[in-house]
């Protein structure tokens, strides 16, 4: 890796992130943890900008719906044996990671015939 050069256009040696980053924040003062933020989200808009994707970048890990491809023929079973036994389609759809209209519709749905 090339090393990165700081804004007065000096050569300086990149900054590596700590192996175990969550338990090294663990290290900074409420100031140190602010201020940090602040510059990720600066840095953050930067690069949005410079790629002109105005989005707002997510953070890693976290499905933008609760689960894009759809439950599997085994989770379909599984809720409609939950819906059986009289659990609430709230708390389904919570347990699945569906929404509450697709509980509804397998509800409602004929169950597949092998």
């Amino acid at each position: 890796m090339a090393p990165s050069t700081n804004p007065s256009g000096a050569s300086a040696r990149p900054y590596l992130l700590p192996t175990d980053l969550p338990k090294a924040l663990t290290w900074l003062s409420v100031e140190e943890l602010d201020t940090l933020a602040k510059a990720i989200h600066t840095e953050q808009k930067r690069r949005a900008a410079s790629t002109g994707n105005a989005g707002v970048f997510r953070i890693a890990g976290k499905p933008s719906r609760p689960n894009p491809v759809g439950p599997r023929i085994g989770q379909i079973n599984a809720i409609r044996a939950a819906i059986k036994a009289g659990v609430t389609p709230t708390t389904i759809a919570k347990q699945f990671g569906v929404t509450k209209a697709t509980v509804a519709e397998i509800a409602s749905s004929r169950p597949h015939q092998s």
